[in-house]
């Protein structure tokens, strides 16, 4: 490359030579050199670097999407390393070229006429008109006079006519249209950057893409508005990419049968680009659940398929993830302390206590014939069915484990009770007494008696031994402590019920 540092220019005087404008006096430097690689090629390499940049990291992203794969890693260290080496390559590596090059240190001689100017030195000699340059760019303190793709003199910036005559002849460096573009790109490429690796880094390395039933995480509202953002974003990129590149096919000198066909391939291109992002965005539309916060601070996740709709409790976890924590009975179970095995065996319990109160029904129905069918409201089968599920639960938490039975009994005025254990001398029973104050819990009081001889007893001589809470909508329950309906109970308790 031929690389010059004008040392002194001045204009020649038309009285001794008409024809010439300008002369000047030139030696090739290093520091000249490294300036023109930085003003001439920096924003190029830069732009070049992030391209490759950006690909990488896209081809990375898609690996680690759909692969889990170490490949994705491997592909994102060579997104950074590939275009810093391109870089550090570029803007250091001259220095070995300019040692080896012929004009180092070589003095030259400029002489600049109206429609050329010539070039003059111990190993070269050019005429060039203007309008043969390849381009010409203007530094901050030189311009540059490519006279090919690799060779140029640099002309220092010293004298204001001449700064003018040679700008004349500047080539128009990169258009609006194309800068807009790059930065539409640098800030596409981050935002999908920062998506794919706050949705790939769940904490519980979950599945992809808010699928909240292969997960204990799904990202909040804002990071998946963040995508559809970003998706919008690409669509835009390609639609302005499609236009420009048609703009810049017809402003060219081809044939028109060659401009037809090129346009017909951006046309086609920036179509399947179209459909592939509209489809992707649409595929991760169908697996975004819906999340409602709940007054407490723990939100509601509706999940929708062929089989209905779900509902899910999650609590956040950071600013990126809400952690899951059980499944929803309704849209008012939003206590977080239930966990998920308390919540199905509260479930369990129903079901079992719904099964059991159909038998008893039928049993009733065909010993007594006084149960006429469709007599009981559904709110009253309603309220049946909580007593059954808070005898199943207080059975399961305090009494299951000790090896306590479990046998539904009736008293003379149809209230019923269960039997925990029974000999010849006394009998142990949980009965439902009634509705807490603040009518959220059943209330349920364990009792002990002795018999009569006869094996008879009387609820009215029974001791209480403990008398427990069942909060209906949660399932939550709580012991109390209570030997009598005086005491004041456990705050657990005194909680549940307002009492």
């Amino acid at each position: 490359m031929c690389m010059n540092d004008l040392t002194d220019t001045q204009l020649l005087s038309k009285k001794n030579d008409k024809q010439h404008l300008f002369t000047s006096e030139s030696t090739v430097t290093w520091d000249a050199v490294k300036t023109m690689n930085r003003e001439v090629n920096g924003k190029a390499v830069a732009r070049s670097c992030f391209v490759i940049m950006a690909v990488l990291l896209l081809i990375s992203e898609a690996v680690l999407v759909t692969a889990n794969s170490i490949v994705g890693y491997l592909l994102i260290a060579l997104a950074v390393l590939i275009p810093l080496l391109l870089w550090l390559r570029v803007r250091y590596g001259g220095r070995s070229a300019y040692e080896k090059s012929i004009s180092r240190g070589l003095t030259r001689h400029f002489i600049f006429y109206q429609d050329y100017f010539e070039e003059h030195s111990a190993k070269s000699d050019h005429r060039i008109r203007y309008d043969e340059l390849y381009r010409v760019i203007e530094g901050e303190n030189s311009f540059y006079l490519f006279i090919s793709n690799t060779q140029a003199f640099i002309i220092n910036k010293d004298n204001t006519e001449l700064n003018a005559f040679l700008r004349q002849y500047v080539t128009k460096q990169g258009s609006a249209a194309t800068t807009g573009l790059f930065v539409l790109l640098m800030i596409a490429t981050a935002l999908t950057t920062a998506f794919v690796f706050v949705d790939y880094h769940k904490p519980d390395g979950g599945a992809l893409f808010g699928d909240v039933m292969d997960g204990a995480y799904v990202l909040r509202t804002w990071v998946n508005d963040l995508y559809f953002i970003t998706a919008i974003l690409w669509l835009v990129i390609l639609i302005y990419a499609g236009i420009l590149r048609i703009y810049r096919t017809n402003e060219g000198g081809r044939k028109r049968a060659v401009k037809v066909i090129l346009n017909i391939v951006t046309i086609t291109a920036a179509l399947l680009g179209t459909l592939a992002i509209g489809y992707v965005t649409l595929a991760y539309l169908f697996t975004v659940p819906n999340l409602v916060r709940n007054d407490n601070g723990t939100y509601t996740v509706s999940v929708t398929s062929y089989a209905g709709t779900e509902t899910f409790l999650y609590e956040g976890a950071g600013p990126f993830y809400l952690h899951y924590l059980r499944p929803m009975t309704d849209g008012e179970d939003t206590n977080p302390n239930i966990s998920e095995e308390d919540w199905k065996a509260a479930r369990e319990a129903e079901n079992q206590a719904l099964s059991d109160n159909s038998g008893s029904d039928v049993s009733s129905e065909a010993s007594s014939g006084e149960t006429s069918e469709g007599s009981t409201s559904s709110q009253e089968d309603l309220a049946a069915q909580q007593i059954e599920t808070g005898y199943r639960m207080i059975y399961n938490a305090y009494f299951a484990a000790q090896g306590d039975s479990f046998e539904k009994e009736y008293d003379a005025k149809a209230n019923s009770y269960v039997v925990l254990g029974e000999d010849s001398s006394s009998i142990r029973y949980l009965m439902y007494d009634r509705d807490s104050k603040n009518g959220n819990c059943g209330l349920y009081v364990s009792y002990e008696t002795q018999k009569n001889s006869d094996g008879s007893w009387s609820p009215s001589d029974a001791a209480i031994l403990d008398m427990y809470a069942y909060e209906y909508s949660t399932g939550i329950i709580a012991d109390s402590g209570k030997t009598a309906w005086a005491d004041a109970g456990s705050k657990e308790y005194q909680a549940l019920t307002g009492e």
